[in-house]
């Protein structure tokens, strides 16, 4: 099943640190966006928000979850969009010999995925419906990360998406077509000048 437009527009920052339990960074940050719902709500269900390192290096590709930086942004409120998708992610089984994860087929972990939150018919305070600044064209706009990835983790469990990881970095994507193996494009170039070398 193909995923839904989804769009979100946020803003990552290179300059981060993390002091007793606030992430702080400096600078405007860089903006990035997407118009497709992406696998990361599964990279940011299994991180450890204790490790100054993992959420230095979630913020410095993807930004706040709770779009609060560059103001300092307390880390305990994540827990509030971490939880949601550690719940999501339960829903897929652990990679087969193929490495694909697939959705469970066990009623007790769907079930247990859609009763925080997630799931058919969940609706969102944080989703507007606006034209794209590019296209035009009406489609739904997270409003900051969090609800962005909640919105994915949705969309991947109503479309029954396989994901898979990326054979460079071990991100989270999405596995709906076979020969997908990266999560970017970098990555890609990653793999093909180190094949070269080899």
């Amino acid at each position: 099943m193909k995923l839904r437009p989804l769009v979100f527009e946020g803003t990552s920052f290179t300059s981060v640190s993390v002091t007793d339990g606030l992430v702080q960074a400096k600078g405007e940050g860089r903006g990035w966006s997407t118009t497709r719902p992406l696998a990361l709500w599964r990279d940011f269900s299994e991180m450890d928000l204790r490790s100054p390192g993992e959420v230095e290096a979630f913020v410095n590709r993807y930004g706040d979850p709770r779009a609060a930086l560059p103001r300092p942004s307390a880390i305990e409120l994540w827990l509030e969009v971490q939880e949601p998708l550690q719940a999501a992610a339960q829903a897929w089984e652990p990679l087969d010999a193929n490495g694909i994860s697939h959705l469970t087929t066990d009623s007790n972990r769907l079930h247990h995925a859609w009763t925080l939150g997630l799931g058919p018919g969940t609706s969102f305070e944080g989703i507007s419906m606006r034209p794209h600044r590019k296209t035009g064209k009406v489609q739904p706009h997270a409003n900051n990360l969090g609800i962005f990835m909640i919105a994915s983790a949705v969309h991947f469990l109503e479309a029954q998406i396989p994901m898979r990881r990326c054979e460079t970095c071990s991100r989270w994507l999405d596995a709906s077509h076979a020969r997908t193996r990266y999560c970017s494009n970098a990555c890609s170039i990653k793999a093909s000048q180190q094949r070269k070398i080899a």
